[in-house]
């Protein structure tokens, strides 16, 4: 669902390739929505509660009706102040969307084979089995790489678990180059947003907690990491929802709206944890269920878990939602002087003032490229009265250079 203010007036639904679109204004309220939906549309959510009245006309075919529509709309986890909704999937269909998803690591990994077989979309949400038949156990995994990778915002799920001992499903982030060792800033890293088990290494049940991890600098001898450990509570039952809060200086990590870990962005170019280097770089979304035998995550049960047709062992997925927070006014004013040695000063200032802002460097040798393809540099808060000052002290002056300075809240 996104929204956006517009002014108060005649409500409208529009059929044009499959898509409802309704302009509604609330009642009461001083305020409105447009909502965008698919059909059958998604569950409707608003940060306040209460009774709205919605006005609508369709026109269809030369049809032409009236009628108003009630709904009583119930708050539900939402993200923070300033941010909007850009990309969603609430799995209505019978089918990934093949825009969105593709599946990954087909084949045998670790004590599973990944199928296609093992993902369904079915009854408004995603559905990941863990099954075994004659003897091999089979599961999945789809991730949006190649088709969509946010760099920052706030990612949201709504999941409820199935998971049994041996296995374990997760919803996390990574870029294609996490494996590279030296700068994770443009690297990536591997963001575990949630990671749950049934099951711990000594096989306790610690079904009703999970995790949250970043991983950097590779899977080898110079990998990196940080994490929670054990954290929420009553998350073996129901759906709860986990998200992250992603600016270039922090990531916070939320079950059910409360925030339950967060860490801050060290500006060493190769931090050592428990230093954190909060990724700079885009990076795509992943959808798994896991099996390892006698790993982190317990023993397989005797016997495996059970058919396609009869496994309980299931990753149910309501939603996933991405919003990007909204800057309403960029650095402006920004200088930059060349000194002896070829260091580059960068100064400016933030209108919007210093307090709870950070500004973020990015350079290119092509101002034409995309932003999410030019180099990150740095990021630091800016000073109280809103100035910034930042000194690069590696630029080459045998080739054109250009600078971006972003302000993030």
């Amino acid at each position: 669902m996104a929204g956006s203010h517009h002014g108060l007036g005649t409500d409208t639904i529009q059929f044009a390739n499959g898509l409802v679109e309704v302009q509604a204004g609330q009642s009461g309220a001083g305020k409105s929505e447009r909502i965008v939906f698919e059909k059958p549309p998604p569950p409707i959510t608003m940060k306040q509660p209460g009774l709205c009245r919605w006005s609508f006309r369709v026109s269809q075919g030369g049809l032409l009706l009236w009628g108003l529509l009630f709904l009583f709309l119930v708050a539900k986890a939402s993200p923070p102040p300033g941010y909007s909704l850009i990309w969603a999937d609430e799995f209505n269909g019978t089918s990934l969307i093949s825009t969105n998803w593709g599946y990954r690591y087909l084949g045998p990994r670790n004590d599973a084979v990944n199928v296609t077989n093992a993902v369904a979309v079915t009854n408004g949400a995603l559905v990941i089995t863990t099954y075994t038949e004659n003897g091999t156990n089979y599961t999945g995994m789809i991730g949006t790489s190649g088709k969509y990778a946010p760099r920052y915002g706030y990612l949201e799920a709504s999941i409820r678990w199935g998971d049994a001992p041996g296995g374990w499903s997760a919803f996390w982030m990574q870029a294609d180059t996490m494996g590279n060792v030296g700068n994770p800033h443009t690297n990536g890293t591997e963001i575990d947003i949630v990671e749950h088990r049934a099951r711990d290494s000594n096989n306790a049940n610690i079904s009703n907690q999970s995790v949250a991890n970043l991983h950097w600098d590779g899977y080898g001898a110079n990998e990196q990491s940080v994490g929670t450990g054990l954290v929420g509570s009553g998350l073996a039952s129901g759906f709860h929802t986990y998200a992250l809060e992603w600016t270039p200086a922090i990531q916070r990590f939320y079950t059910d709206g409360v925030a339950l870990y967060s860490v801050t962005n060290s500006t060493a170019l190769d931090p050592l944890a428990p230093a954190v280097a909060v990724s700079q770089t885009s990076e795509y979304i992943i959808l798994s269920s896991e099996v390892h035998n006698a790993n982190w995550a317990g023993t397989i049960p005797t016997g495996g878990y059970g058919s396609l047709a009869t496994s309980t062992t299931k990753m149910t997925v309501d939603y996933l939602r991405v919003y990007q927070l909204t800057v309403p006014v960029a650095p402006a004013n920004i200088t930059g002087t060349l000194l002896s040695g070829g260091k580059l000063v960068l100064t400016g200032t933030n209108l919007n003032g210093g307090q709870n802002f950070h500004y973020v460097v990015l350079s290119s040798t092509n101002a034409t490229l995309p932003l999410a393809n030019w180099k990150f540099l740095s990021t630091n808060s800016f000073s109280p009265d809103g100035t910034f000052h930042y000194t690069n002290t590696l630029v080459s002056t045998l080739r054109a250079m250009f600078y971006e300075v972003k302000a993030v809240p």
